[in-house]
């Protein structure tokens, strides 16, 4: 099972090179939510040599979609991206920190 999820998170890494492209290819009405059939559907996915059934197995098992029934664009990245997500944060803190020293200028 965990070689599934290793071939879906690299396949989707290579396909799509951000989270971005890569949830936008899967969100068709634009709801900012994707469910597990999405995900399945993909042509990325399918593509692999696993049966669906064990894809679908495999991202109910390692909790992808084990609290709802569908991924908003954070949990997508979390699980497809998860390099990302670090870097992020550390912008954002790095972010919070110029803002911080900028205003103690100010005043």
């Amino acid at each position: 099972m965990e070689l599934i999820k290793q071939s879906m998170v690299k396949t989707l890494q290579k396909t799509y090179r951000d989270p971005w492209n890569g949830f936008s290819s899967m969100d068709f009405y634009g709801s900012g939510k994707i469910d597990i059939e999405a995900v399945l559907n993909n042509l990325a996915i399918k593509n692999l040599a696993f049966p669906k059934e064990d894809c679908k197995t495999c991202l109910e098992r390692d909790g992808v979609f084990s609290q709802k029934d569908y991924l908003d664009f954070d949990t997508f990245k979390r699980h497809f991206f998860p390099q990302l997500v670090n870097v992020n944060a550390q912008y954002d803190i790095e972010d919070e920190e110029d803002q911080t020293l900028e205003l103690r200028r100010q005043n």
